[in-house]
């Protein structure tokens, strides 16, 4: 789908849908192409029109570009990625923002729709002052949207990872190691996302080129300010994961000895019952020994052996 966004010298800002103003607006013009889902004509004419070089329509072909920054003669190519968290079933992805940045244009290209790219549309659409800043700036406002909502991601993946550690110092529990290992999956793909972004902003905001005036730079430096505080998240939750896996394993170990102290000290108990029961439930002609006093005393080791027993584990504090 194409739409295009117009400022002219004489007019206000024109939402427009025609094919033939792709290219490089004339002098005194503001345009902002954007393109989602585009397809193999549209790139081919995107390249013709701007002059993009072929390996960035490439990447725009394709959507699986880590986050970068790539410098050409009249134009940057910046890729980003907006996190996008699924709890049920857990997983973590990125939403990819191809945008071309010019002196007099800017071009994004997605395979998805983008919901603050269409906040920022439509906030041009009705703000000229806005629009007249520039294409540098307007990148800026989807770029400061994204990062909002990759950070409101992650505030839903911190509960997530919080809540998992207090049911870890509730007790173990079933499937706790599953779940703790699927938001470490999840923490690593906000990494491998957010962490170059924070790169790219640093870049951006000390950039120096005549495409990014330096009023424009220090918005990128916000951007990157609430990157790096994203990026700080994410470590401080990848650890908190590890010590939430480690008191797991910590009280399922804890658990096993229980169980199995429990199981020795019945073993310890039952042993002796076992000897003289054993003894004594031998085959005689007679009473044991032929003696009343023997069958008694058999009667009442059976009853005090295990009660001394356990009064003396209880003394030692074994139980």
């Amino acid at each position: 789908m194409l739409r295009i966004l117009e400022l002219g010298p004489e007019q206000g800002p024109q939402s427009l849908r025609d094919p033939t103003r792709i290219g490089v607006p004339p002098e005194g013009v503001l345009r902002w192409v954007d393109l989602t889902k585009p397809t193999e004509d549209e790139l081919e004419e995107l390249g013709r029109a701007f002059g993009f070089h072929g390996l960035a329509l490439d990447d725009c072909r394709t959507f699986d570009q880590r986050p970068k920054l790539e410098p050409y003669s009249d134009h940057l190519f910046v890729v980003m990625h907006r996190l996008m968290v699924d709890l049920k079933p857990p997983q973590a992805r990125g939403l990819e923002l191809h945008a071309f940045i010019g002196e007099r244009y800017l071009v994004t290209v997605h395979e998805e729709a983008l919901s603050e790219l269409e906040q920022v549309f439509e906030r041009l659409e009705h703000e000229a002052e806005s629009m007249k800043r520039g294409p540098a700036f307007w990148y800026y406002l989807v770029a400061d949207k994204v990062v909002d909502s990759t950070q409101a991601e992650l505030e839903v993946l911190a509960q997530a990872v919080e809540d998992t550690e207090e049911q870890v110092l509730h007790g173990a529990q079933p499937k706790m190691v599953d779940r703790i290992f699927s938001l470490k999956r999840q923490l690593a793909v906000a990494r491998r996302l957010v962490s170059p972004e924070r790169e790219l902003f640093a870049s951006l905001s000390k950039w120096g080129s005549p495409l990014i005036d330096e009023r424009t730079s220090f918005y990128y430096r916000s951007v990157y300010d609430e990157l790096v505080r994203a990026v700080e998240s994410i470590e401080s939750h990848r650890e908190l994961l590890s010590n939430a896996l480690d008191a797991h394993f910590s009280a399922v170990s804890q658990r096993t000895n229980d169980i199995m102290k429990d199981l020795t000290l019945m073993s310890s108990i039952f042993l002796p019952l076992a000897f003289v029961t054993g003894f004594f439930g031998m085959n005689f002609e007679h009473l044991p020994f032929g003696s009343d006093y023997l069958m008694w005393a058999g009667i009442a080791a059976c009853v005090l052996l295990p009660t001394v027993m356990l009064l003396w584990f209880r003394r030692s504090r074994w139980i």
